[in-house]
């Protein structure tokens, strides 16, 4: 092998690894598309045009997959271990003891096998950050144990997910004085908020460090958007 492109070969291994946690069974030929499906969905994710209607046509093809693969797994033909994900998801029945419709069982998968796979795109900034401060290798094997999660936190904070968040006003509102008008655009700042002056000291450095004492708060971190506490499934997940 003359060469490894990281990205594309950390997410064919984030995803093959969520579907053996998830419990989902596959063929090898199977990866390399699924991984591109699964990937297509986070890579278009505020896209419009061709990009957009790729991540739709992606997943569209994995809620059907999957369909197929609840209905296997009930009839018999598909047995993935009892204390697996898949198993208990395709078996759940809800507050009026029915089974839930195999599109919701699809949809519930894809969302943790979407978020995983995702993870590549820290794993490739992860070594953009050692390749630009590349001190920060020996620090993260040798230094205090909680070196490693700052160092990991200042990954989050310098290379968010996406630039920014984009959303449609439902309804009309005022916030700290500014309107904010029903059927209105409005896009959240991931990367400004993280490289903000007034919250950060040196925004623009590298310094894991400022995460030894650091209290949590849900509006100046904002890595991949909003907190999970308040809906947003993503960091959770």
């Amino acid at each position: 092998m003359d060469e490894v492109i990281l990205y594309e070969s950390s997410q064919e291994i984030m995803c093959r690894k969520a579907c053996e946690w998830v419990g989902i069974p596959y063929e090898e030929d199977q990866i390399k598309p699924l991984t591109t499906d699964l990937a297509a969905m986070f890579e278009s994710a505020g896209a419009v045009g061709p990009t957009h209607w790729q991540g739709r046509h992606a997943r569209n093809r994995v809620e059907k997959w999957l369909r197929t693969l609840v209905d296997h797994v009930r009839d018999g033909n598909v047995n993935p271990s009892n204390d697996s994900i898949s198993h208990h998801f395709s078996w759940h029945r809800d507050l009026s003891d029915q089974l839930l419709d195999p599109e919701t069982v699809a949809v519930e998968v894809i969302n943790l096998l979407r978020p995983i796979t995702a993870i590549s795109i820290y794993i490739n900034f992860i070594a953009l950050a050692l390749h630009h401060y590349p001190r920060e290798s020996e620090k993260v094997i040798n230094a205090h144990d909680n070196y490693a999660k700052w160092f990991v936190q200042e990954v989050r904070r310098l290379y968010p997910f996406f630039p920014f968040l984009m959303a449609e006003v439902k309804k009309s509102f005022t916030w700290k004085g500014y309107p904010f008008e029903a059927a209105t655009f409005t896009l959240l700042d991931l990367y400004g908020t993280n490289h903000d002056s007034d919250i950060w000291e040196n925004p623009g450095s590298f310094m894991p460090e400022r995460f030894m004492n650091r209290e949590e708060n849900p509006y100046s971190f904002i890595p991949q958007g909003g907190d999970y506490l308040f809906g947003h499934r993503c960091a959770s997940e």
